[in-house]
């Protein structure tokens, strides 16, 4: 029931705004399927492909997997608790929290690979749970572990991080002792199996993901130690931090979890990890949902000793369920009040006078400058205008011209909006750019327009998207403004693009192409 309760809470919020930027790329990504892509492995993306095939890409058809995916997070969070010992007030609770919690409807609101790795993290750590609380787990299960490990590393690199956590708990606790059984080695035989395809990928492309890691670390990522720790009490709602630290607590204390004390070395290890390696603040959002059922469970068992002492016994169940209720309403409640803060149910004038009316932030997570909307509301602002008028100025080209221009995006965004929105309109119009993984289409696409008999260095003709017109100079020798779109809600480098047409390169495509390359 909270699963389906899960799924009509998006419904509403489905076309407030507008596809969220990585979306974009994500649907380019799809048209172009491999075994690796940038920033990214390929599950999602595959799964994107057999949806737009079925359903087409409205946002509706883009947001359904994430949707369900999470209805599954809420529903494994419940059986954690009752794998952990708890009963049906402890799975309600558990499963209510990852409703209530704003990281996580915020990160379902729109299709990314963030929402797969959360639920991927939950059930191997369910499957976890289990084969914790048998001493002779069978081989299945550590068999159906390496296939979520592999599913999960199919999908997003993180997995490794949960891989990180579970070594550091096994050598840390008496559950050591299963590394002399094969249960471990089969679950990690199966998940490097089916995750070799991807490695393969990576060695046939020199490792851009490497690259790409180590430029966002370094450029792209903002940390500061207090704000990640503050971070971790908003995005799991601060009225919920008693239920997750008492789970923490729970797994690390409590003589009833003995078995389950791996889950807090898990926490433990992860958050130090993420601390060194100056992560952003959600990145440990996947390991919450086991915390929540600790928690759970330890709540459910700390109300019922204390309905039985404050009362006589025949009375005792009437206050039990009361508390229990109480609880659950006052979570409901709770969720319901920063929902608007993860979800796009308010314009965007009523949600900034709701935010100054709650007095809070959402955390930076980059270190460009803050705009009006939170990053993860700005970035669905602003592209279907600022690809039409690119568009716009690409069709307004002569006919000849038409036959060696290309629009070149400054990001992913730019250019999987452009190429969203032309194939909409039913246009084929030839997009580059230098982020990720464009980068490497575009590379193949530019060789192969050199190689023409129009597409020489004279006659080469840019629409850019996206940049300033200093840098565009460095590349062209004639840059003419064609167009300005503004956007007062977007991200702080996007609220005035300037569209340009630019003539008389002073480099050759490909070199053009390899300057502006930009994995991060």
């Amino acid at each position: 029931m909270l699963a389906l309760a899960k799924i009509l809470l998006h419904l509403p919020a489905l076309n407030q705004y507008g596809i969220f930027v990585d979306e974009y790329y994500y649907i380019a990504c799809s048209e172009r399927l491999a075994w690796g892509y940038v920033d990214h492995p390929p599950l999602a993306v595959f799964v994107l492909s057999a949806i737009r095939a079925l359903f087409g890409e409205s946002i509706f058809a883009l947001r359904i997997p994430v949707m369900l995916i999470g209805a599954g997070t809420v529903f494994l969070s419940g059986m954690m608790a009752r794998e952990i010992g708890g009963g049906r007030f402890a799975q309600a609770t558990a499963a209510l929290a990852i409703i209530a919690a704003p990281i996580y409807p915020g990160v379902d609101k729109f299709f990314t690979t963030n929402s797969f790795e959360i639920f991927y993290w939950t059930l191997a750590i369910y499957l976890l749970l289990r084969i914790l609380n048998r001493e002779n787990a069978p081989g299945v299960m550590w068999f159906a572990l390496g296939c979520v490990l592999g599913a999960g590393l199919l999908n997003k690199h993180s997995m490794l991080f949960l891989g990180f956590g579970v070594g550091v708990a096994l050598l840390a606790t008496g559950e050591r002792r299963r590394l002399l059984g094969r249960g471990p080695y089969i679950a990690g035989a199966v998940a490097f199996a089916i995750f070799a395809p991807h490695i393969l990928w990576q060695f046939a492309n020199d490792w851009p993901t490497l690259e790409f890691m180590d430029n966002a670390r370094r450029h792209k990522n903002y940390f500061a130690l207090g704000e990640f720790v503050s971070a971790q009490i908003l995005q799991q709602h601060p009225l919920l931090l008693p239920l997750w630290f008492g789970g923490l607590l729970y797994f690390a204390f409590a003589r009833a979890a003995l078995r389950f004390r791996m889950i807090a070395w898990i926490y433990i290890s992860l958050f130090a990890l993420f601390v060194a390696m100056q992560g952003k603040t959600y990145y440990l959002s996947p390991i919450y949902p086991v915390l929540y059922a600790g928690g759970a469970v330890w709540l459910e068992r700390g109300l019922e000793f204390a309905a039985a002492k404050s009362r006589p016994n025949q009375t005792a169940n009437t206050v039990l369920r009361s508390l229990q209720t109480g609880v659950l309403i006052l979570i409901a409640l709770g969720g319901a009040a920063l929902a608007p803060l993860s979800l796009p149910l308010l314009s965007p004038e009523n949600y900034l006078a709701y935010e100054r009316f709650l007095g809070l932030k959402a955390p930076k997570l980059e270190k460009q400058a803050l705009s009006k909307m939170p990053q993860h509301f700005a970035s669905m602002f602003g592209f279907p205008d600022q690809s039409g008028a690119a568009i716009e100025v690409f069709q307004s080209l002569s006919p000849e011209e038409r036959e060696h221009a290309v629009v070149l995006g400054r990001s992913y965004g730019f250019a999987g909006s452009v190429e969203y929105s032309a194939r909409r309109q039913g246009l084929e119009i030839p997009v580059v750019s230098g982020h990720n993984n464009f980068y490497l289409w575009s590379l193949a696409k530019l060789r192969s327009f050199s190689e023409g008999p129009v597409f020489g260095k004279s006659g080469m003709i840019i629409v850019a998207l996206g940049f300033d017109e200093e840098r565009l100079q460095k590349y062209f020798a004639d840059v003419r403004p064609a167009g300005t779109v503004r956007c007062e809600y977007c991200l702080s480098n996007a609220t005035e693009i300037t569209i340009y047409v630019c003539r008389g390169p002073r480099l050759s495509p490909v070199e053009i192409l390899d300057d502006l390359r930009n994995f991060i």
